[in-house]
């Protein structure tokens, strides 16, 4: 039913494709990732709708992406789940932060190119910041 009910709204809205984040966070340390089982929803949603879906790196963490995510003020720190997603970011300084894309079943065509689109302008976008 719940999956109906995705099918109708992306129709009614008019849907093709959906841009998500992969995760809440850019990478975590290593030894960590059992305690982040939890946040796999973000993807998982899709391999339960069967919805085709892929990831691709649009971006790195920068050294202002690590200091704002240390100011309390911009990033209230209530869970603890939310203090072990803050504390890998000393450590997270030039990974990729990618973002997910997915459409309806049997639009894998389209998903791979929407992929495809993202990953040459996001490399363009890089090539002219370095």
């Amino acid at each position: 039913a719940w999956k109906r009910q995705f099918l109708r709204l992306m129709a009614v809205q008019q849907v093709d494709v959906l841009l998500c984040p992969v995760l809440p966070f850019a990478a975590v340390r290593l030894g960590n990732e059992e305690r982040f089982t939890g946040c796999l929803t973000y993807s998982v949603l899709f391999n339960l709708l069967d919805f085709p879906a892929g990831t691709v790196p649009v971006s790195t963490v920068t050294a202002g992406d690590i200091a704002d995510l240390k100011k309390a003020d911009k990033y209230n720190v209530e869970t603890s789940l939310e203090r072990q997603i803050r504390m890998p970011g000393s450590s997270s300084q030039n990974l990729p932060v990618g973002v997910q894309i997915a459409s309806l079943p049997y639009q894998d065509e389209m998903v791979l190119r929407v992929l495809r689109d993202l990953e040459k302008k996001t490399r363009l976008i890089h090539i002219k910041i370095v």
